[in-house]
């Protein structure tokens, strides 16, 4: 039980192939990657690759299992710039209940279930059975970016993958938004708005075109069509 079924997709480097380029394309050495909803830390270590050691990788992730394997991560690889927070990220710091994915038996040899869909929108996860309440702490992007001295500059790529929870997270980083040249972005949106009305893709992409942004299909690289988002999509925002 000490591994997700699910989790061989990373053993074999099989998980979401297609968002490899994307990475590679943004970061280069010495850039700083910031990797919001970090989960076991794939990406995290993905993008290690291409900033290499004179870059840096900031990782959030508030889930107790989930961010002990991004220290484990670190620890294993001392010569890198690899910084855990076990912190989530949102609209402005405090305080949160989460909605957590239980690690039992149950859950982790069942391919309908996935231990990552750890969300702080309430009623994401509608089975209640399956999940526990865990308070996690928030603080915003902005607010960090601020309290860590990162050189805003140096920012080569922001992923976001927070299960419903971005348009939050996108609320607490104007000042990030605001920046000129934009610094790329890398969003898994959630389209669902039977379930919760703040659940709109189409809401998400003109929040971000108010400041600027062209959002595109990560699969294509074309505009994305806001009208014919799936229930979750991964946009490429420069």
């Amino acid at each position: 039980m000490s591994i997700h079924v699910l989790i061989a997709k990373y053993y074999f480097k099989t998980h979401e192939m297609f968002l490899e380029r994307v990475y590679r394309r943004f970061l280069k050495p010495g850039q700083v990657f910031i990797d919001v909803g970090a989960n076991c830390g794939y990406w995290s270590a993905f993008a290690a690759d291409p900033v290499g050691v004179t870059g840096q990788v900031h990782m959030f992730e508030p889930v107790d299992r989930h961010f002990a394997n991004l220290v484990e991560f670190s620890r294993l690889n001392t010569s890198y710039t690899l910084i855990p927070h076990r912190t989530a990220v949102g609209a402005e710091s405090g305080v949160a209940e989460m909605d957590v994915v239980k690690a039992d038996s149950n859950n982790f040899d069942n391919y309908m279930v996935n231990t990552g869909s750890n969300s702080l929108l309430a009623g994401f996860l509608s089975n209640d059975s399956l999940t526990v309440k865990q308070e996690v702490p928030v603080v915003t992007l902005d607010q960090y970016i601020v309290a860590a001295a990162i050189d805003v500059s140096t920012i080569g790529l922001i992923k976001i993958d927070v299960e419903g929870f971005e348009s939050f997270v996108l609320k607490g980083m104007p000042e990030l938004l605001s920046r000129a040249p934009r610094i790329p972005l890398l969003i898994e949106v959630v389209t669902a708005p039977e379930r919760n009305e703040v659940l709109e893709g189409k809401l998400v992409i003109a929040f971000l075109q108010g400041f600027g942004y062209e959002c595109l299909d990560s699969t294509t690289m074309k505009p994305m069509d806001p009208s014919r988002m799936g229930l979750e999509e991964n946009i490429v925002c420069i």
